[in-house]
């Protein structure tokens, strides 16, 4: 059987998910591996398991070197990497991990398409690392860049729509400016009608998306709706947020919905 990276992914993602067995049998290569340990991480990222996360990923940067796409497994780990040192507050090392990645990946860029949504994660990255700093307009800047490198990468001929919708529901909500956890409502909003724009889109293709970025688009719209001083459309779409994200256990996007919901419940007064 030829294994694509696509089918790598889905039946590693299945292992995880069961959660039966740690090292199956049908992982027996180094690709095998290193993806198992890489998705593991980024499922213990999830559950916020955070030791269990570093160790996992640690265990796949070992592997790197022997596997058939070095650079490709490089830069999900780095992904992976940067939001377990996002979550322990640790910016510094997340902010050297990512221009380190950009020293490597930039210069496969005019040779190799594919290398585009990698160069895409990183972009994305790094505007989360503005995002923890508290510079909004640089974080939209990058999330601008994070979408081009997407786009690129399907004008190549790659699978894309998942990677575009992570830059597309970025856009969005930094330029509604209503902050992570609804703490910049205060401030005035970036660029509205590009919200729009990109809520839009992410509606059309919303039966196409995975759960996680469900959630988030149910977020945005709750902020699109706060922005246009329609707190009944807010107070439904947060409800909607919170209601996916207990069903799924999606701890990170439970608490940012709860947050919106319990203010709007206010009366959409902080």
């Amino acid at each position: 059987m030829f294994w694509t990276e696509n089918t790598y992914m889905l039946r590693l993602s299945q292992f995880v998910n069961s959660r039966n067995d740690l090292e199956p049998s049908g992982c027996d290569t180094a690709d095998h591996k290193c993806y198992l340990h890489a998705i593991l991480g980024c499922d213990f990222l999830f559950s916020e398991n955070y030791n269990l996360a570093e160790h996992q990923l640690k265990e796949a940067t070992t592997m790197i070197a022997a596997t058939s796409s070095p650079y490709r497994l490089l830069c999900k780990i780095i992904t992976y990497s940067t939001w377990l040192l996002l979550k322990q507050k640790k910016l510094n090392q997340m902010k050297d991990i990512l221009y380190h990645g950009f020293n490597f990946m930039l210069r496969f860029k005019e040779h190799d398409v594919r290398i585009h949504d990698s160069i895409g994660y990183l972009y994305f990255d790094l505007s989360r690392y503005f995002i923890a700093t508290g510079k909004p307009r640089k974080a939209l800047r990058m999330a601008y860049k994070s979408l081009e490198h997407f786009e690129s990468f399907e004008k190549g001929g790659g699978q894309s729509l998942e990677k575009q919708a992570l830059a597309w529901s970025l856009i969005a909500r930094l330029s509604l400016n209503c902050g992570e956890f609804f703490e910049r409502i205060h401030k005035k909003p970036i660029d509205s009608s590009k919200a729009r724009l990109y809520i839009e889109m992410l509606e059309r293709n919303l039966d196409n998306l995975p759960i996680v970025q469900k959630v988030v688009y149910y977020m945005v719209k709750s902020d699109f709706f706060y922005r246009q001083g329609n707190i009944t459309g807010a107070l439904k779409n947060a409800q909607i947020s919170v209601d996916i994200s207990q069903k799924n256990i999606l701890r990170e996007e439970l608490l940012k919905s709860s947050i919106r919901l319990f203010y709007l419940k206010k009366d959409g007064k902080i």
